[in-house]
């Protein structure tokens, strides 16, 4: 196995742990939000076991333990799945944000919720199984496809978005020009199935490089009003949607 290899196969694992493990990461952030918000301290363990802030840590830490075992990995991803869904139509329908962040953060959790699809697809079992769920490896994969053309389109749509990135990348403006082009058609690839590997691999980088030089900017959140760990839980999505993307890249052929 040359050095090639061996970097591939590390990120892979890596990117299984990140993508089965992340419910926790949701956990935490969700109740140390909770506590900056400074909610009122239930009476009784009943009134707590009810309150939607640790019923959903309950969901998030219900699944993230399940898909850390293969028996229960695909319906605790599919859990997930669902889960995540409900978080991404709740995005929508409570806007708390601008027009345009509220849509970003829609679009997240639908690729998170991708993600998670993967998983109960069979793609992320520790051995391999030749009884995958075509249908919803399928899903995953347009979710993935669906967040790399909106990337695109947001930042040529809306004028604040692609200021923040001209700023803040290097030779911001030919940089972010290349990148809405790229996102656009490597989504188009990756929906259409075609070198699902390489194009998934080459969004992946390309969320490296978003990540690392805009959105581990703080002040590109709180500009935008954004409570700090929301802050955080918005960007280490990103971090798990690389994780799929590079999950992704298991199937050659689709």
């Amino acid at each position: 196995m040359g050095a090639l290899e061996k970097l591939l196969y590390v990120l892979d694992l890596l990117a299984s742990f990140i993508l089965t493990r992340f419910p926790y990461v949701c956990i935490l952030t969700s109740l140390l939000q909770a506590g900056q918000r400074q909610i009122r301290q239930p009476d009784s363990w009943l009134e707590a076991m009810v309150h939607p802030t640790y019923v959903h840590a309950m969901i998030y830490f219900i699944c993230g333990g399940g898909m850390t075992v293969d028996s229960t990995r695909r319906v605790a991803g599919f859990g997930a799945a669902a889960h995540t869904g409900f978080f991404a139509v709740k995005t929508l329908v409570k806007p708390r944000f601008s027009e345009w962040l509220m849509i970003k953060i829609f679009a997240r959790n639908v690729a998170i919720a991708g993600g998670y699809l993967l998983v109960a697809g069979g793609l992320v079992d520790s051995k391999k199984s030749p009884n995958l769920r075509p249908s919803l490896l399928q899903l995953g994969r347009q979710t993935q496809a669906f967040y790399a053309i909106f990337n695109g389109y947001l930042l040529w749509a809306s004028p604040a978005d692609r200021a923040v990135h001209i700023s803040h990348l290097p030779l911001g403006r030919l940089v972010t020009t290349c990148l809405i082009i790229l996102f656009i058609l490597c989504g188009i690839m990756l929906y259409g199935g075609l070198q699902v590997p390489y194009f998934a691999r080459l969004v992946a980088w390309m969320l490296v490089i978003v990540t690392v030089f805009v959105e581990f900017d703080t002040k590109y959140w709180k500009i935008r009003g954004m409570p700090f760990w929301e802050q955080v839980l918005v960007g280490s999505q990103n971090i798990c949607a690389i994780a799929n993307l590079i999950i992704l890249g298991r199937i050659r052929e689709w």
